[in-house]
């Protein structure tokens, strides 16, 4: 890891009365014409005791994850794709390894939204996200066609 590597970092939350969706674009707003590739929630394991709703956006050019809290202030990580090493499923688990600061690796590891709906679109297979992630990593620019992963919403 060279000092000029892109790191992920994380980003201070600029709170939006409508909710994590709104406070993601607020804190890392997209640039003109960045197409969105992947855009939901899923469950952050890891942060503490409970499991977080988190906000998960993928463009050709980076990863952010904006995990809710409700006694605090939520946290947001603005991931660049190259500090990206690895996105893997384990145990219905999508681990995702990146370059942090200090020559750390952090992780996260995010599982299917099992809730009813209520920050954003959930992101029911962790299969269809994980093959998502692999194709973006292994992309040479990080662009893809852009699809829907498969909610499976129920009514």
């Amino acid at each position: 890891m060279t000092l000029n590597e892109p790191l992920g970092r994380r980003v201070r939350v600029r709170y939006a009365f409508p909710g994590a969706g709104a406070e993601l674009a607020r804190s890392v707003p997209l640039a003109p014409d960045e197409p969105v590739l992947l855009h939901g929630v899923m469950n952050l394991r890891g942060q503490g005791l409970l499991a977080r709703p988190t906000v998960v956006r993928v463009t050709p050019s980076r990863l952010s994850l904006l995990a809710h809290y409700v006694f605090q202030p939520d946290r947001l990580w603005d991931i660049p794709r190259v500090a990206v090493r690895r996105a893997e499923v384990v145990r219905r688990t999508v681990r995702i390894s990146w370059a942090a600061a200090e020559g750390r690796v952090a992780e996260s590891r995010l599982t299917a939204w099992k809730n009813r709906p209520f920050l954003d679109r959930p992101l029911r297979d962790v299969d269809d996200v994980a093959e998502l992630l692999l194709s973006w990593l292994n992309s040479p620019d990080g662009e893809l066609p852009v699809r829907e992963a498969h909610s499976h919403r129920r009514m």
